[in-house]
Formats: structure tokens, sequence, C-alpha cells
């Protein structure tokens, strides 16, 4: 079975958003100490999140610094996700996106 995102509670998902399911209809759960290899997908309507930027760095260059964009729940949330994408990066700062 194959797929590349998951709630954040560790359900699977397929590239549309819907929930995977086994051969015999249950709901694919992702054990927590996988769940680091997967994106974290979510709904576009009404998800109660909102939008972050994180600010990371690789090492200590400050060249090499750039942006992660994501929908969390809260600036914690948001460095968490931020983190998960590589292991030699630190988090510079988390901005909550106002429109």
């Amino acid at each position: 079975m194959e797929f590349n995102y998951i709630t954040s509670t560790g359900i699977a998902l397929d590239d549309f958003g819907n929930e995977v399911r086994d051969e015999t209809g249950a709901i694919v759960m992702v054990p927590e100490d996988e769940r680091a290899n997967y994106d974290i997908g979510y709904s576009l309507y009404n998800n109660g999140l909102r939008e972050y930027i994180v600010i990371v760095q690789e090492d200590n260059e400050e060249e090499s610094r750039w942006s992660f964009h994501c929908d969390a729940e809260d600036a914690d949330h948001a460095q968490e996700q931020a983190l998960g994408h590589a292991d030699v990066i630190s988090c510079i700062a988390v901005y909550e996106r106002i429109k």
C-alpha cells in the first residue's frame, strides 16, 4: 500500500486527501515512530488551521536560510513541521500570516 500524506493524528491519506483503507476496509494508521517519513495533509475547507511561515537555517550559515510555509494549529506545530524536513536545520523564527 502506497501513500504520501497523513493527518496530524497519523491516518494515511491518498493524493486527494481521502483516508486510505486496507483490504478489510479499515482505516490505515501510521505508527508514531514512522510519521516523520510523511508530509501532513490538511483539508482545504474549514480545517481550523492558520497559515504560518517558519524561517529555518542549515548549520550556522545565514546564507542557508529559507522559509517553510505550512498550515498549523499553533506556532509550535508549525515549527515541528518545518524541523521534520531535515536533520541539520534549526528554527530562526515563526510567523503567523495575517490575511
